[in-house]
């Protein structure tokens, strides 16, 4: 099994391509789970977008989830000095107070 994620940072002008690793010990018997790194540069402007889409080979056979055409979404938002960050969740995605 081969996980990558497919992201854009200019409406899919250009994308790059990271490869997920896999993590052993799942939270569930039929659930793989996996985890990933964007690489995102540090100059971003607020109200940027990164879209990415995930792709999976298993078997010889290749599948695409790309949030059911709507694309997953991460925006670049000015941070408020004034929160906390909190631990991060189950699928390591930090959030902000």
């Amino acid at each position: 099994l081969q996980v990558h994620i497919r992201y854009t940072l200019d409406h899919w002008r250009s994308f790059i391509d990271v490869q997920a690793l896999y993590i052993s010990g799942s939270i569930a018997e039929n659930i793989d789970t996996f985890s990933f790194s964007l690489f995102l540069p540090q100059c971003l402007p607020v109200g940027a977008k990164c879209e990415f889409c995930i792709r999976y080979r298993c078997a010889g056979n290749e599948y695409w989830d790309n949030n059911d055409r709507a694309n997953y979404l991460v925006e670049c938002r000015a941070l408020d000095p004034g929160r906390v960050e909190e631990d991060e969740g189950i699928f390591g995605i930090r959030r902000w107070l």
